[in-house]
């Protein structure tokens, strides 16, 4: 055999490895240069009597936003409440044994739930 068609052999095979090794990132760049591209998503934003912005589905209310995924959306800062201290105290008055963050968490998202329910029992008219 000769030695151009033995490299010719090795390189064959390498490049047959490689493809091999790259062959996820060949499909993913194969069907993104031959696939169309997806339709943008399409929100309609108003807002209600109280003044909460909402976001729905449903055609007519408000105003038509098109979120295509080009832009980035503004959001307003939110300032987190401090932690509590690590002797955070439980009902009984005793300390509760664990992490005093999540135990912070934990008595937030109660309160958030207790808010939530107070909004759709005001709501319903209760």
């Amino acid at each position: 055999m000769s030695r151009f068609s033995t490299a010719a052999i090795v390189l064959l095979i390498a490049a047959l490895a490689a493809g091999w090794h790259w062959r996820d990132e060949i499909r993913y760049r194969y069907k993104a240069l031959t696939s169309t591209p997806a339709q943008p998503d399409v929100l309609w934003r108003w807002t209600d009597k109280d003044g909460v912005v909402h976001y729905g589905q449903t055609p007519g209310k408000g105003e038509q936003v098109v979120l295509d995924g080009s832009t980035v959306t503004p959001m307003d800062r939110v300032t987190a409440p401090p932690l509590p201290a690590p002797e955070t105290l439980g009902p009984d008055g005793q300390p509760r044994a664990g992490s005093a963050l999540l135990h912070g968490v934990r008595d937030e998202m109660i309160r958030n739930a207790e808010k939530m329910q107070q909004a759709r029992d005001a709501q319903n008219g209760i």
